[in-house]
């Protein structure tokens, strides 16, 4: 992501509102919007990027998250954006390469378990701002910009995004003179 002459911090952080039981039981207390990671930039130029460390347990949420808050590092920190915006952020994290593994945490999956007592079922993933529709398209937009013949690499999206990637790919392809970008 060239992320260049900056000082940053990585820090990890528990969201103490989470409390995990056994056989993969968890209960959250209070309303909140759990996140995933942080940015912070001070007034001297310090950065603080902040990561959930559940995330420790899941590489591609991890990678996710890390492109996410570097991406706010290049868009606020260099100056390319004057306020947040997190779905330019999401955004900007495909344009900067790592969109397979936004995309691919940006999809919701039913996850079943059974323990020696109980059995459940637990939902995960839909991670980012941008619906996996949306990511899989802006996938296909910069495919088709950086002129790639094939794209070797679609093979690791996930099947439900992949399949809009290479629909919207098509699209594309064939209506790229009726597009307007502006």
């Amino acid at each position: 992501m060239d992320v260049k002459d900056k000082e940053i911090t990585l820090l990890f952080y528990s969201d103490p509102k989470q409390i995990e039981f056994s056989e993969g039981l968890s209960t959250v207390q209070g309303d909140y919007d759990k996140s995933l990671g942080r940015y912070v930039q001070y007034d001297d130029g310090l950065i603080e990027i902040m990561v959930e460390e559940e995330l420790l347990k899941n590489p591609f949420s991890l990678i996710a998250t890390l492109a996410h808050e570097l991406a706010h590092v290049k868009l606020l920190s260099d100056h390319l954006i004057e306020e947040n915006d997190e779905y330019l952020t999401d955004l900007a994290v495909i344009i900067f390469g790592l969109g397979i593994f936004n995309a691919n945490t940006s999809i919701t999956r039913l996850n079943t378990w059974s323990g020696v007592s109980h059995c459940g079922w637990q939902i995960s993933g839909g991670e980012g701002y941008l619906h996996y529709k949306v990511q899989a398209f802006a996938l296909a937009l910069l495919s088709n910009y950086k002129g790639e013949e094939s794209t070797g690499w679609s093979v690791y999206l996930e099947k439900e995004i992949k399949k809009v990637f290479e629909k919207s790919l098509k699209y594309i392809r064939q209506n790229i003179d009726d597009l307007r970008f502006k």
